[in-house]
């Protein structure tokens, strides 16, 4: 996962020496990564949010799935996005699910109980 992949909101994992913890990304978290993957140093990184059905189950009104979209579940562990019959994306994190929201709806997906 780089940088530039991410947005300020986006939920990820933050992995320190024997702990992981969500994290929400704000701007002193972009600089740390860029930091980190210029200085090659690991004492500290960042990792993705595998996204499962859980996570859709999480999103409140505001999300693309309550607004005409649906999802299905691949072989491989990914989700495919439609709007009707059309496929319009796959995915597989949920940073990725909350930046597609954004993209289509203009406005940040809300998760209940993070």
């Amino acid at each position: 996962m780089e940088a530039n992949e991410l947005r300020i909101g986006n939920l990820t994992y933050r992995i320190e020496v024997n702990n992981k913890a969500n994290t929400v990304i704000d701007y002193i978290t972009i600089y740390d990564m860029e930091r980190i993957q210029e200085s090659q140093t690991k004492t500290f990184g960042y990792e993705p949010i595998k996204l499962d059905e859980e996570w859709f189950l999480k999103c409140k009104s505001n999300s693309i799935f309550n607004n005409g979209f649906d999802y299905k579940k691949t072989s491989t562990g990914r989700f495919e996005i439609y709007v009707g019959m059309s496929l319009i994306t796959v995915i597989e994190f949920v940073h990725e699910l909350q930046n597609l929201n954004f993209a289509l709806l203009g406005e940040e997906v809300v998760f209940k109980n993070v």
